[in-house]
């Protein structure tokens, strides 16, 4: 029965932009994600990261890998720790949340990153 409940549960990814090296930051991160999609019912995913290294150029590759895995059957969205951990630029955070929002998926920000008791979701509505 617990497989059923299981197999029943929502998968969301997570999602890092990380600016540093601060791998104990970035370890924290994923716990806090993993830790809110168990408390909050959904079943862990994924953590894509993106690794800001200069101000030279802009690579996403990791939020086009999520943006891929969010179009499959199953996945309900995504966990951030903030808003932030999309960008620091307002303007990039509502152009990468309409992105997940098209691909039918909710945004859900880890209010608390640190304990993940907490979120709240945007959808496309």
């Amino acid at each position: 029965m617990n497989r059923l409940w299981q197999s029943e549960r929502h998968l969301v990814h997570g999602y890092l932009y990380v600016t540093g090296s601060d791998e104990h930051k970035v370890a924290a991160w994923t716990r806090g994600i993993t830790d809110f999609a168990l408390r909050s019912g959904y079943q862990p995913g994924s953590i894509f990261i993106d690794r800001h290294e200069s101000t030279d150029g802009f690579a996403r590759g990791g939020f086009i890998a999520l943006l891929s895995a969010l179009r499959l059957p199953g996945v309900y969205g995504v966990v951030v720790p903030s808003v932030a951990h999309l960008s620091s630029d307002s303007f990039t955070q509502q152009v990468l949340t309409h992105m997940v929002q098209l691909t039918d998926s909710q945004l859900l920000v880890n209010a608390n990153s640190t304990t993940g008791l907490s979120a709240e979701a945007s959808s496309g509505s």
